[in-house]
């Protein structure tokens, strides 16, 4: 490519799927890296789980804009929880990126926040896109992609998203769950709540 042999002479085509993929290999080895990092440097405190998802939501936007997808959010997204604040915000994260990544273009994704016994938790469900039922067994396995999971760009990842949150929310003693809707991918996240509020 650099000396212009060949189809790699086009390099305006070549260059930006090469920074793609270089930029996709850096991610995977610096969230294999972050995962033993973040379990010795965990953390338990009372967290606003809602809030953390509200930075996240926000570091989404421009994606979400430029594919015209729908986000139906509750107005107060506040959520206490007693957790690590920052491996919350890796599941988040994770969990947000495949979301956006997945759902068609114009299409929706709908969240809420739950509360259920003893746990508190955020629901994610996306429209337009369902996990092959073959897949769904070994979704939290490293290296698990499946012929749906090439986004718009057609870039396919590199399988640790869910890998990543499942190992995160074990460490956390959260309950992490994705399922199939009817037309949907539905993932619920549920923190322990901790003591009661005052």
């Amino acid at each position: 490519m650099l000396n212009e042999v060949g189809r790699y002479k086009d390099t305006k085509a070549y260059l930006p799927r090469v920074k793609e993929q270089l930029l996709s290999m850096r991610k995977m080895v610096e969230d294999i890296l972050y995962l033993n990092h973040c379990a010795r440097d965990m953390s338990i405190r009372r967290t606003d789980v809602g809030q953390v998802l509200a930075e996240r939501l926000q570091s989404y936007q421009v994606a979400v804009a430029d594919r015209g997808i729908h986000v139906e959010a509750p107005a107060d997204l506040e959520l206490p929880a007693d957790t690590d604040e920052a491996m919350a915000s890796r599941i988040l994260d994770n969990l947000l990126s495949n979301a956006v990544r997945y759902t068609p273009e114009g299409g929706r994704i709908r969240i809420e926040l739950r509360e259920e016994g003893q746990e508190r938790g955020i629901l994610i469900e996306n429209f337009g896109v369902t996990i092959p039922e073959g897949l769904m067994p070994h979704i939290f396995e490293p290296f698990v992609t499946g012929s749906h999971q090439a986004d718009s760009a057609g870039l396919h990842s590199h399988g640790l998203g869910l890998y990543i949150a499942s190992y995160y929310a074990k460490k956390l003693d959260a309950r992490l769950e994705v399922r199939n809707g009817e037309d949907s991918v539905v993932t619920l996240l549920m923190f322990p709540a901790g003591r009661e509020l005052q």
